[in-house]
C-alpha cells in the first residue's frame, strides 16, 4: 500500500525494498511447517505444494497486474497487491497450526550451520544454479516483443502460461523427490538447461517459444528440492534453512538479471540470455555435482576414522 502512495521513484524502491525482507522467512518457514506436517515419505510433495502455490503469482496475478497496471495505472495493481496480503495474513493465522518455540535454540545455534561446508554449497548453488532462469524472465517482455513478435496483448498469456509450467513443475517435481532427491535435483538442472537453449534457439517462433516458456516454468522444480537438501544439511539449525534457500534464490534473481544485462549491452541479442542462462544452470549442475562428491568424500574419511 505504500507504493500506492509513492510520489517519487526513490520512495517506490523503498516501498518495493520493505516487502522483500520476509518474503525468504516467509516461503521457507512455509516449506518447514509443510515438510513437519507431512506424512512420512511424502516431505517433497509437501514442500513441492507449498512452491507451486506460489506459482499461482504467476498464472493470475502477474497477467492480472499487466493488464490492471495497463489500463487502471499502476496505483491500482499495488493496491490489490497489498489487500491481498493482508488477506494472506488472516488467512495464517487462522489455519496455520501455532508452534511453540523451543527455548533450547538460540540465534548463535542456528548461525553455527554456516560453519557447515555443505550449507555454504547449497547456498552457492542456488544463487549460481537457480540465475539461468532470470537471465530470460527479467527481459522476458522484451525478447517477445521485439525477437518473438508477440502482440502487447498476448505478454500476459505467455506469463500465465510461465506459471502454468511452474506449477506443473513444482508438483511434479515434489513427487519425483519423494522417490530420490538427488537425481530429482540433477534432472531438474538439465531441464533448465534444455530449456533455456531451446527458448534461445526458437525465440522467433511463437508456438515453439510457447513450449519453450512452459519448460522454462517447470525448471521450478529445482527451487522445492534445494529446500529440502539445505533442511537436510544444515541438521538442527532448520530455522535458519528455512529462510537462506530463498536468500540465496534472490542472489540467483540479481545474478541473473545483472548477466542478462551484460548480454544485451555487449549486443548480441535479446534471445542470447537464454544462452547465457543456460551457461549458469550448467555451473550449477557442476556445483551440486561437486557437493555430492565432497560429502561422499567427507563421509568415507568419518567412516575410516571411525574404524
Amino acid at each position: 500500500c505504500l507504493s500506492t502512495c509513492a510520489t517519487s521513484l526513490h520512495m517506490l524502491e523503498i516501498a518495493r525494498f520493505i516487502p522483500g525482507l520476509p518474503q525468504g522467512s516467509f516461503l521457507g518457514g512455509a516449506a518447514r511447517v509443510a515438510a513437519g506436517r507431512g506424512e512420512r515419505g511424502y516431505r517433497g510433495r509437501a514442500v513441492g505444494r507449498v512452491f507451486a502455490g506460489m506459482t499461482i503469482a504467476n498464472i493470475l496475478g502477474a497477467p492480472f497486474a499487466s493488464y490492471a497496471g495497463t489500463y487502471f495505472g499502476w496505483r491500482l495493481s499495488y493496491l490489490l497487491i497489498g489487500l491481498i496480503s493482508a488477506v494472506c495474513c488472516v488467512m495464517v493465522q487462522m489455519f496455520v497450526p501455532y508452534d511453540a518455540p523451543n527455548r533450547a535454540r538460540s540465534a548463535l545455534g542456528e548461525l553455527a550451520a554456516f560453519s557447515r561446508k555443505q550449507v555454504w554449497f547449497v547456498i552457492g548453488t542456488v544463487a549460481v544454479g537457480c540465475g539461468g532462469m532470470f537471465c530470460v524472465y527479467t527481459y522476458f517482455s522484451l525478447t517477445l516483443q521485439s525477437v518473438t513478435h508477440v502482440p502487447v496483448w498476448a505478454i500476459p498469456l505467455f506469463q500465465s502460461l510461465w506459471g502454468v509450467g511452474m506449477f506443473v513443475g513444482a508438483w511434479v517435481g515434489g513427487i519425483v523427490m519423494d522417490r530420490n532427491l538427488k537425481w530429482a535435483t540433477i534432472g531438474a538442472f538439465i531441464w533448465n538447461a534444455v530449456a533455456l537453449g531451446l527458448f534461445a534457439l526458437v525465440a522467433t517462433n511463437i508456438p515453439l517459444t510457447a513450449l519453450a516458456v512452459f519448460m522454462l516454468g517447470g525448471g521450478i522444480a529445482l527451487s522445492p528440492a534445494m529446500q529440502m537438501r539445505l533442511m537436510d544439511v544444515a541438521a538442527d539449525a532448520q530455522t535458519l534453512a528455512a529462510s537462506m534457500n530463498h536468500a540465496a534464490f534472490n542472489m540467483a534473481n540479481a545474478l541473473g538479471a545483472w548477466l542478462g544485462g551484460l548480454v544485451l549491452v555487449a549486443g548480441y541479442g535479446d534471445a542470447a540470455t537464454g544462452w547465457a542462462g543456460m551457461a549458469l544452470s550448467c555451473i550449477g549442475l557442476l556445483l551440486f555435482l561437486l557437493s555430492l562428491w565432497s560429502e561422499a568424500r567427507d563421509g568415507r574419511k568419518e567412516a575410516r576414522l571411525a574404524g
